[in-house]
């Protein structure tokens, strides 16, 4: 394995964009400030929520990105301590929606730009026979998602124009299977850690993630695409299990899309937890598609499926040979962007992912298809040592401290999910009959924002997403008093 001596030249000189600062806000924010975007795609607008220091403050930005309105308010002790974790917006009425310690108390602030007033509504939540799974905000309505205890009961609350309501969606009828292929409730299969995330808990994926291998790592995911919220449960080896709530209706429909297939070698005398954790498997849905990648011994199979469940491609990588369809180095990354090597054999792609958990992203333009294929585990904070690859235990409990915040502000700096990580990487190029384009693949502008984003650690109250093609990170600078924001575009 060769470190890479000049990182600089590896992520720059190949790339035909770089980073472009588009606004300095002048702001005086205090320490702990929450921040939370509100994007605009239509339109090309960003907002921007603050909260900290006994206020929270809204700022509009125009196209230009310059301020285009302000509104503040000073909060009571109450609101003052929540957590920011989400937001709504219906033309010039923006809503930010915070929550006490325990999420029993959530309070919607509503910022009328028409009157330029802010009035306060509060809500109580007992979630005494609940447990919260995921929190989200999708076509400018906030969600909070929970599931009753011991059943298959969902319960949906959302949050519209400053009013709530709840919706139970009954999934008994839906069969969903665990690790060993026992039918099982979903309060069953979402109690367990898995070797990614603690119990209870669903990655949020919207249109405005990052394409984050650390974050598609995880078994459980929540995608807000269109009006509809799909659960996806890669928690079997065999299939990634999946249902969608139509949000205009709350209609429900299941698909189950089957993995690529391995010859089952369990035997009697095998314990099935202990069998499947030599393996590794997970999906990555976008609104077109459906990617699944299985390892197993030394093999990696991938398939590429229509959402409808057709398979429209597959690849296979066999250990000892090089994967003939990468377009880049095969890289693996320490704790941080800085920390790059290459293997420099790239026929031990497959036996240097073994032991890690399988993770995809898929970027779709126009006319190509973006795939990146590789696998994370845990670092040990202390030493370097691996500590991932095992179900449930420590590992699960790591991750799920890490970002299961109560907080959605904040939490979109995904750069920070790399910290304490080992991931192995590559990147794939296809063209949209997903035939494979030859050629030396350019940096991505995921890699440059990580990179920019280490080198300017100094900066605190952090948000990156995306909006459209682009993505964008933000970052306060104490000293100057500035609020700066950068485009990362390819």
């Amino acid at each position: 394995m060769k470190t890479i001596f000049n990182l600089l030249l590896v992520l720059f000189s190949l790339s035909v964009f770089s980073q472009q600062e588009v606004t300095a806000l002048d702001i005086n924010l205090s320490p702990g400030t929450q921040v939370l975007e509100v994007t605009q795609k239509n339109q090309k607008q960003i907002s921007l929520f603050f909260h900290g220091g006994g206020k929270t403050k809204l700022l509009t930005l125009d196209q230009q990105f310059k301020i285009a309105d302000s509104l503040s308010v000073n909060n009571s002790n109450e609101v003052r301590y929540a957590d920011l974790i989400g937001y709504g917006l219906s033309d010039k009425n923006y809503f930010c929606y915070l929550a006490s310690q325990n999420n029993k108390n959530i309070f919607c602030q509503h910022f009328d730009l028409n009157s330029h007033q802010v009035t306060l509504k509060s809500f109580r939540l007992e979630f005494e026979k609940e447990k919260i799974l995921a929190k989200i905000s999708i076509e400018d309505v906030f969600f909070i998602v929970a599931l009753t205890k011991n059943s298959s009961l969902l319960n949906l609350y959302s949050f519209k124009n400053g009013l709530m309501d709840k919706k139970t969606i009954d999934l008994s009828s839906k069969r969903f299977l665990d690790l060993n292929n026992k039918v099982a409730n979903l309060w069953d299969i979402i109690s367990k850690e898995t070797p990614c995330e603690g119990a209870f808990y669903f990655q949020t994926i919207t249109d405005k993630s990052l394409p984050s291998l650390v974050l598609n790592a995880n078994k459980r995911k929540l995608y807000g695409y269109d009006n509809q919220l799909i659960f996806s449960l890669d928690t079997n080896r065999k299939f990634t299990q999946t249902f969608s709530v139509n949000l205009n209706d709350f209609s429900v429909a299941q698909k189950v899309y089957s993995q690529p297939y391995f010859e089952d070698k369990i035997t009697q005398d095998d314990n099935p937890e202990t069998y499947y954790s030599s393996q590794s498997s997970t999906s990555f849905l976008s609104k077109n598609h459906c990617i699944q990648m299985r390892i197993e011994d030394k093999i990696v199979k991938l398939s590429i499926k229509k959402v409808s469940g057709e398979e429209i491609k597959s690849l296979e990588i066999n250990s000892g040979q090089e994967v003939s369809f990468k377009n880049s180095e095969i890289y693996i990354e320490k704790s941080d962007a800085q920390n790059l090597k290459t293997i420099d054999k790239p026929d031990q792609f497959v036996k240097k992912l073994n032991g890690l958990n399988a993770a995809v992203s898929l970027q779709e333009s126009k006319d190509k298809f973006l795939l990146t294929l590789g696998g994370m585990s845990f670092l040990d904070s202390t030493d370097g040592a691996l500590i991932g690859g095992m179900i449930g235990g420590f590992t699960g409990a790591v991750l799920g401290t890490a970002i299961m915040s109560n907080s959605l502000a904040n939490a979109s700096t995904d750069m920070d999910f790399y910290k304490n990580r080992k991931v192995l990487y590559t990147s794939c190029l296809f063209d949209k009959s997903l035939d494979h384009i030859d050629g030396l693949i350019k940096t991505t502008a995921f890699d440059a924002l990580r990179l920019f984003a280490e080198k300017n650690a100094s900066g605190t109250i952090k948000i990156a997403f995306k909006m459209n093609d682009d993505l964008y990170h933000g970052f306060y600078n104490a000293e100057t008093k500035k609020y700066l924001l950068y485009l990362f575009s390819n």
